[in-house]
């Protein structure tokens, strides 16, 4: 009965902090398009052939990529809030990860108002399936909010993303991927501007 007693007691006292951080706490989803004006790659590799094949540097590119993350995030004040991150978006020609990251974003006036806002974020992506196993991502922007009233906001900005990652190396003689064994370097570094549209709740 004093266990009992004890656990009661314990969730009374933690009832009104749970109730404050419902009051920090919101989630929202972002949707946007990315535009890839060039990408640094660093591939060394041995052919089926047996002969070796250096390819790198900076390339152009006139692709395109869309993204869509999910934010859990809590206001650590009235200025600053800290989200984990999980979504989904394409890398280099029709490639996809799924990333998760931490992101800190800041406010010139309240999260709760209209105002201007920047952040940053890190984090890694995977995909088991693609010819992208795992990346790293880090991304800033900058954008303004919009409050639609009660708890409900419209975000738009801008944002600038490099993605960091090994994709599978594709021989030119098989047209199959290159064996780990015959790769002496390989990565790849794509550069995104990209532009957003969010709905977050609180």
């Amino acid at each position: 009965m004093r266990t009992a007693r004890h656990i009661l007691l314990a969730v009374l006292l933690a009832v009104p902090s749970l109730l404050h951080a419902q009051e920090r706490a919101g989630i929202g989803v972002e949707w946007g398009m990315g535009y890839l004006p060039a990408y640094d790659h660093s591939e060394i590799f041995l052919s089926d052939a047996r002969y070796r094949i250096d390819r790198e540097g900076w390339k152009g590119s006139q692709h395109v990529n869309g993204f869509v993350t999910f934010a859990f995030e809590y206001d650590i004040s009235e200025r600053q809030t800290l989200s984990l991150t999980l979504g989904k978006r394409g890398v280099g020609t029709g490639d996809r990860i799924y990333p998760l990251g931490l992101r800190y974003a800041r406010y010139h006036r309240s999260h709760a108002a209209d105002t201007g806002w920047f952040f940053a974020e890190a984090g890694v992506g995977y995909n088991r399936d693609a010819r992208v196993h795992s990346a790293a991502q880090g991304l800033a922007g900058y954008g303004w909010r919009y409050r639609l009233g009660g708890h409900s906001f419209v975000d738009a900005g801008v944002r600038l993303t490099a993605v960091w990652y090994r994709p599978d190396i594709i021989d030119p003689d098989t047209e199959t991927p290159v064996p780990k064994q015959f790769i002496y370097k390989n990565q790849r570094l794509d550069t995104f501007l990209e532009f957003f549209l969010a709905i977050r709740l609180r």
